[in-house]
């Protein structure tokens, strides 16, 4: 026989009845997944970041790679830039050894960067970026334009070439061709700046041929790993793409720092990404955008090292003078 509750009995059986959470059980359940998001989160941006700093090794590996194969073909490192006046720097003269055949061909290196094409000047190539800094696409947004010609926005890069130890600024005018990797092509005399090459027209069609190499691997007399080539440039998070911050396009040699930079004792490696004024150590130093202000560099060797910005300066004007010789202590 089935049996029916009084309703005596009824709440009593009610006690045993959980129908949902408590808010205090649900606030202390939110509680508990926030502190372990907290305890998670600088593990995962740690993470990324140890991403995108090997994807910046890789990246200074490709171009150290490729300035090694323009002296295989050329017997010779690839000037820094050509004439100052708006043609290639570096970074242009390497594109074909880095598989970029087709964009080194169209940005015809005898032209002026400001009579090329948009669809060239404004090729982004990716392994010329820090993807702790920027990714592409990134264009300039002053500095690229000339005399009558107004600015012309083109792609931009984060790596430069060393030009010495910084005791001659601007470093292209240092006696005997100058003591960083960084070369021009310009024979410069007591009084006035002669090209090696030929130049004919005018700009915007600018034409500059015949060019001489003056930087050699052989130059370097205190052993290629202990000699910078080309390290993370310092750019101002504030200021990207600016010319009078040394951002304009690497496609475009108006400006000896978009793609050239020192390092010694007058210009240590910038520490803050973003420092509150333009000053000249910064435009024309080292800097990256890493955790901890560590800034990667390829030695003459090939290798990629990471120096810490607070090495001493001293130490940091010899790894950037490639004849001082001077012995470089651990670092």
């Amino acid at each position: 026989m089935k049996r029916r509750f009084t309703s005596a009995e009824l709440p009593v059986l009610g006690k045993f009845q959980r129908a949902a959470f408590t808010l205090v059980e649900l606030l202390v359940v939110i509680a508990i997944i926030a502190i372990l998001v907290a305890l998670l989160l600088p593990a995962v941006q740690a993470a990324r970041e140890a991403a995108r700093k090997t994807q910046c090794t890789n990246h200074l590996k490709q171009i150290g790679l490729g300035v090694h194969n323009f002296d295989s073909a050329r017997a010779a490192v690839p000037p820094a830039y050509l004439t100052g006046g708006g043609h290639a720097t570096w970074l242009v003269l390497i594109l074909s050894y880095m598989e970029q055949v087709e964009l080194h061909d169209n940005a015809n290196i005898e032209c002026q960067y400001h009579g090329l094409p948009d669809n060239i000047i404004q090729t982004q190539v990716p392994f010329y970026y820090c993807p702790s800094r920027r990714s592409p696409p990134q264009l300039s947004v002053s500095g690229d334009g000339r005399g009558s010609t107004p600015h012309r926005p083109g792609s931009m890069t984060d790596y430069a070439m060393c030009g010495g130890d910084g005791s001659y600024i601007p470093w292209y005018l240092a006696p005997e061709l100058g003591h960083g990797m960084a070369r021009t092509t310009h024979q410069f005399g007591p009084s006035l700046v002669q090209l090696s090459g030929k130049v004919t027209g005018s700009t915007p069609n600018l034409c500059y041929t015949g060019y001489s190499i003056y930087r050699h691997f052989r130059d370097v007399t205190d052993g290629l790993s202990n000699t910078i080539l080309v390290g993370e440039k310092y750019v101002h998070p504030d200021h990207f793409g600016e010319g009078a911050w040394g951002d304009n396009s690497f496609f475009n040699d108006d400006s000896n720092v978009v793609a050239n930079r020192v390092a010694g004792p007058s210009f240590p490696i910038v520490r803050k990404p973003a420092e509150n004024i333009l000053s000249n150590t910064a435009r024309v130093s080292f800097g990256s955008a890493h955790a901890g202000g560590y800034c990667q560099f390829v030695l003459a060797d090939g290798s990629v090292r990471e120096i810490d910005p607070s090495v001493n300066s001293v130490v940091l004007g010899y790894l950037s003078n490639i004849r001082d010789e001077q012995v470089v202590p651990p670092y």
